[in-house]
């Protein structure tokens, strides 16, 4: 299979700028989980415009002293984002269990979850961060949502968001990942419109 790697050089990125814009909206996510953020809708080099939004957080996060991983149902899909990502980030691709940063295309990991970096007690930040890619996110609830309820740190009792486009044994298995705190995985769902929520490791489902 042949890719044009000028095609993919990001030109439309700007790294300074749109990494720092795009960096407060993570952190604020993590802030306030489960409240709704919007990530900009840039117009990116990359083909597939509905990933754009989600790509923005791996042009700001990573580089060449962190690692990633893409877990995709399309291997064209698969293989021209992982060299996009190489390409405008220098940042290299490891396995699932051993990146830093995990992007999710499709509904799971398929069973991947539990073998993600967690950190270590000495440096509990030496874990994995996730980006599920989603339909939907919506406060309230719509035809076809799946309901999270969060509790945990920045949430005054609990807040309740709707989602589509994830397996809910996926979610399952995140919940049962959250005792072992402070180690555990931060988590991310970005929507196709740029709607962005943020699942830190302490908050409980």
């Amino acid at each position: 299979m042949h890719i044009n790697l000028a095609e993919l050089k990001e030109s439309r990125f700007d790294f300074v700028h749109d990494s720092q814009k795009t960096f407060r909206t993570l952190m604020m996510a993590l802030a306030f989980p489960g409240k709704i953020f919007h990530l900009p809708v840039l117009p990116l080099s990359f083909s597939v415009a509905e990933v754009h939004c989600v790509l923005q957080p791996f042009l700001t996060l990573l580089d060449l002293e962190t690692s990633f991983a893409i877990v995709a149902d399309d291997p064209r899909m698969l293989d021209e984002i992982t060299r996009y990502i190489e390409l405008n980030t220098n940042c290299p691709l490891a396995p699932c269990q051993e990146a830093d940063f995990i992007l999710c295309l499709g509904t799971s990991l398929y069973n991947r979850f539990p073998e993600l970096k967690k950190g270590r007690l000495s440096s509990p930040d030496n874990s994995a961060t996730v980006f599920y890619l989603v339909d939907r996110i919506e406060e309230a609830q719509f035809l076809g949502s799946t309901r999270l309820s969060l509790a945990g740190p920045g949430i005054r009792t609990t807040r309740n968001v709707f989602i589509s486009g994830l397996d809910e044994m996926e979610i399952s298995t995140w919940a049962e990942q959250k005792n072992d705190y402070p180690l555990g995985i931060d988590i991310y769902l970005t929507s196709r419109s740029g709607d962005l929520i943020g699942i830190p490791r302490a908050v409980k489902f």
